[in-house]
């Protein structure tokens, strides 16, 4: 536990925000809508000031690290220091529940002091990060401030911004000349890999395997994370139609996630399932090809013969459907249970990884993935998201994003972009190589990479 002393000693505050209702994307969605809120409360990040680190300069203050978590449900902006819980995902749930349970707070502020996190795919090693000043969006209309006294002054000065808040405002997207600066296996060299494993599939070493590739990107100043976000949250969802994408800023991740690994609130759990992709407009194709369908199929039931073993109860899995996404669409499955006495930290290490992510068997795809891939994926493809002191909250699989390697930077220059494709004993090397880069255009286009 990485508690810092000072934070745990100090008095946490909670202020509900009267805010106008544009804010929510309110009158035409009664409801709310993410977005707009999303682009509000990332217009109030302090381009200039400080860290309240003591040992923090104006000269660096672009290194204060930016925390975000926008989309359907609770949604956080926040920015500056962090009380870190470092471990596998379930340890370090462990001990920031702990340490929550343990505060001296009003139970009115304790639900707020959420964490955000993201581990890695291969041993869901991580942390989780408590933000020490939050503005957090709650459906229906709500918006509240959380801090801790060391951010008192910050906090004040978000509280007058707040109190003036009009229209959104528009948050200008990244304007920086990009140059592709390499790969961990150039592209011919990957299909080689991918043509590797459709052979070993057909041996009968495995169902299927997903593979991954990345290309980083330098850019030509530094691209403040706070303008990706603005344009990874520039399409707003609508009420009633399917969320598209969490976007978010956890660990040294930068991405719109749109596959849910484990959702739980007040003892129900959630997942979605995708695997089978088109491009944007060609959706329907995927109910004609046999290689998509057997590839959905294969992630759908890996979920659902673990609900069981989880301890999930009065499951529902209705058919798949078909989700569209600005730059891609998928099949997706969507499956839910009863899940008391659960929290999400530990249904998200129990499903992870999925076929979605590895394959099956997933001992004979890992050991695949592990020969063939030829690179270190980090948290890509692994769980990113939050919870709170009730062990209610949300971890997506963290896809749709990139990497900075400068993880403590705000406005990194090198980005390194990633996206995996699920392969089966029929797939074509060509085929999986350009679905991978179609699924890096959500990122491409959040960086204004032509």
């Amino acid at each position: 536990m990485n508690a810092q002393s000072a934070v745990s000693s100090g008095t946490w505050h909670l202020l509900a925000l009267d805010l106008p209702p544009e804010v929510y994307g309110a009158p035409a969605h009664p409801k709310g809508m993410a977005q707009p809120w999303g682009r509000w409360a990332l217009s109030l990040i302090p381009a200039d000031s400080p860290a309240s680190r003591p040992e923090t300069s104006a000269d660096t203050a672009t290194q204060v690290p930016v925390r975000a978590w926008i989309g359907r449900g609770p949604s956080v902006v926040s920015w500056g220091p962090t009380i870190e819980f470092a471990g596998t995902l379930e340890a370090a749930s462990a001990d920031y529940r702990a340490w929550a349970a343990s505060l001296d707070v009003d139970e009115g502020v304790r639900p707020f002091i959420r964490a955000l996190g993201a581990f890695n795919y291969s041993d869901l090693s991580g942390k989780l990060e408590v933000p020490t000043l939050a503005l957090w969006g709650q459906p229906y209309l709500e918006t509240y401030l959380l801090w801790h006294d060391s951010r008192a002054d910050e906090a004040a000065a978000l509280i007058s911004a707040a109190k003036s808040a009009g229209p959104v405002p528009h948050l200008a997207g990244p304007q920086a000349q990009w140059q592709e600066a390499g790969a961990s296996l150039p592209g011919t060299e990957w299909q080689q890999q991918v043509a590797q494993a459709i052979s070993a599939m057909r041996a009968g070493q495995a169902q299927k395997v997903v593979l991954s590739r990345d290309v980083f990107w330098q850019a030509d100043r530094p691209v403040p994370v706070e303008q990706v976000l603005a344009a990874l949250v520039g399409h707003d969802d609508h009420e009633g139609q399917d969320a598209s994408a969490w976007a978010f800023a956890v660990g040294d991740l930068v991405g719109a996630s749109p596959e849910i690994l484990a959702q739980v609130h007040e003892g129900r759990f959630f997942a979605r399932i995708l695997a089978g992709t088109r491009p944007a407009g060609r959706g329907k194709e995927l109910w004609q090809d046999p290689k998509e369908l057997a590839e959905h199929e294969a992630a759908r039931a890996s979920v659902i013969r673990r609900l069981e073993s989880a301890g999930i109860s009065e499951i529902l899995a209705p058919p798949a459907r078909l989700l569209k996404l600005p730059q891609v669409e998928h099949l997706q499955s969507e499956v839910s249970g009863h899940c008391e006495g659960r929290d999400v930290a530990q249904l998200a290490a129990h499903f992870h990884p999925t076929a979605a992510i590895c394959g099956q068997p997933t001992v004979a795809a890992a050991a695949l993935i592990k020969q063939l891939e030829g690179m270190d994926r980090g948290a890509f493809a692994g769980p990113v998201g939050w919870m709170d002191p009730a062990g209610d909250g949300q971890f997506n699989i963290a896809l749709r994003c990139a990497q900075v390697p400068e993880s403590s930077l705000r406005s990194p220059q090198k980005w390194r972009l990633l996206a995996g494709a699920g392969i089966m004993p029929s797939s074509v090397p060509a085929n999986e190589f350009s679905e991978t880069g179609t699924k890096m255009g959500t990122m491409r286009s959040a960086l204004g990479i032509d």
